[in-house]
């Protein structure tokens, strides 16, 4: 879930890019909060006139799928396994239960003392270079 400011009056709209669907946002505390799915893509506006718009629906429930037998794959990187979110433990202390990457890496950097990444740093498949597939 992602949260962001709306100024004082000011009411917000979701667009959707795919269908050409709008609808109402709430504001609360003049904050808007946006679901971002894996992949999504949202589009907010925020204007000064309510229009009477449709609440966004709820998305589908969704069950998690085990697979009871090895999956196959092929990886194009020696040992990749991007992960977006996890839980970090130190010295066998839970310092958070489930948080995105990035964010977890802040958190261990700040708690050992070290330097904040930059967020320069490209990730290793936006760098150009040779295909070894």
């Amino acid at each position: 879930m992602s949260r962001f400011a709306s100024p004082d009056g000011l009411y917000a709209e979701l667009w959707d890019c795919r269908d050409g669907a709008v609808y109402a946002l709430p504001v609360r505390n003049n904050c808007v909060s946006v679901s971002l799915a894996p992949g999504a893509v949202r589009t907010v506006r925020l204007c000064r006139e309510q229009r009477a718009l449709p609440p966004l629906p709820l998305p589908p429930q969704t069950e998690p799928v085990f697979l009871r037998s090895p999956a196959g794959f092929r990886l194009n990187e020696p040992n990749v396994l991007p992960l977006d979110r996890a839980a970090l433990w130190l010295d066998e202390e839970l310092l958070c239960a489930q948080d995105e990457i990035l964010k977890l890496d802040r958190t261990l950097r700040g708690r050992l003392g070290m330097e904040q990444r930059s967020g320069e740093m490209l990730q290793p498949w936006a760098r150009k270079g040779p295909d070894t597939s």
